[in-house]
């Protein structure tokens, strides 16, 4: 399966890494902010949409919460 970026919403994988702190965690966490915006459980998109939108538009970001302390 192809990954597909344009299914991510930007501002709500922003508020989710926001709030992240763990990488396995950053989809869950997506889920639950789209469900309350929106009243559906499907985002669209699946998690490797979702860290290949990181990785292309927030890599320090995806990098903080993936490194382990």
């Amino acid at each position: 399966m192809k990954v597909n970026t344009e299914h991510v919403n930007p501002q709500l994988a922003r508020a989710a890494i926001a709030k992240a702190t763990q990488r396995a965690a950053v989809y869950s966490d997506y889920i639950i902010l789209h469900f309350r915006s929106t009243g559906n459980l499907a985002p669209g998109c699946d998690a490797r949409d979702l860290i290949a939108w990181y990785e292309q538009n927030m890599p320090d970001e995806l990098d903080k919460i993936t490194r382990k302390k």
